[in-house]
């Protein structure tokens, strides 16, 4: 299948399909207003100035990642009827793009029907696992639509695989389109920021308050984002190990902040940042996978 040439077309993100919050700080429930009718505009066809893989790669990242959270914590950015739409659009924008998928529900109330038929009814983990057979080839699939990054001084930045973590992949996606532009000092220290909000993603993937919050305390605000990730690896790995990986994700986590307030970072500088905050969604995501 020939590639898109979507060079010129608007980089879209979840947040797009959102009524703008400023104050927004990662809560599902904290996003502003559904924009149901712009999303309605793209049943049809391409938007003005949008292409197909910049409207679905968003799309299934925000689907994802609340039926994900339906099948968990319940804490959904998109209603009822709302995910309905979102679903119908995405599924017409891939039949478009010709990407072969089953998507065997069509809101919360259908999917929660279809888990339970398939025996998921007392394991959030196995209603992850049922969402991931049916979404993670649709991202990789989407992935290789995209926009190619030209050749950097790292491999992992051009190449990398995505998680599985909707907000994750989309955080990193546009961290790579980020380094592939940059040039300038400014570009530089936004490469850090936005490295800070990849770790702030994957804090929020990993962190479970149902399974990490121990008797007594309440669950780490989202701020804490260290601390969130270090309790996920307490939890997930034993001994030395869980001390040194700790010790690479507070590593990596200081490094992106550092590059962000710095005033001259370079480009050498800021592929290393990147590269050590992809190492580190890729590690943890292994020892979720192995969890």
């Amino acid at each position: 299948m020939a590639m898109c040439d979507v060079s010129n077309m608007v980089a879209m993100r979840i947040d797009d399909f959102f009524e703008d919050k400023p104050d927004w700080t990662g809560d599902l429930t904290g996003r502003g207003a559904f924009k149901e009718d712009f999303v309605r505009s793209f049943l049809s066809g391409p938007g003005d100035g949008i292409s197909d893989v910049e409207v679905a790669i968003p799309l299934a990242n925000l689907v994802h990642e609340n039926l994900i959270s339906c099948g968990t914590d319940g804490i959904v950015s998109v209603q009822q009827d709302e995910i309905k739409v979102a679903i119908r659009v995405l599924k017409a924008v891939l039949n478009r793009l010709r990407v072969i998928v089953d998507i065997p529900f069509h809101d919360y109330s259908s999917f929660k029907a279809y888990w339970l038929r398939n025996g998921c009814s007392g394991s959030w983990a196995a209603r992850r696992a049922i969402l991931s057979q049916i979404f993670d080839p649709i991202h990789e699939f989407l992935a290789q639509l995209d926009v190619e990054t030209p050749a950097g001084p790292t491999s992992s930045i051009r190449n990398e695989a995505t998680t599985g973590w909707p907000t994750v992949d989309e955080e990193l996606r546009e961290l790579r389109r980020a380094f592939a532009s940059a040039t300038t000092p400014q570009n530089y220290a936004a490469i850090g920021l936005q490295c800070v909000r990849v770790i702030g993603a994957l804090a929020d993937s990993v962190y479970d308050p149902s399974v990490h919050v121990r008797i007594g305390e309440e669950a780490l605000s989202y701020d804490k984002t260290d601390l969130r990730i270090a309790r996920f690896i307490e939890d997930a790995l034993p001994g030395r190990v869980n001390e040194n990986l700790r010790g690479l994700a507070k590593k990596a986590t200081a490094f992106a902040h550092e590059v962000k307030h710095s005033t001259n970072p370079d480009v050498n500088e800021t592929a290393i940042v990147a590269d050590s905050v992809i190492l580190l969604c890729g590690i943890l995501r292994s020892v979720q996978c192995l969890a």
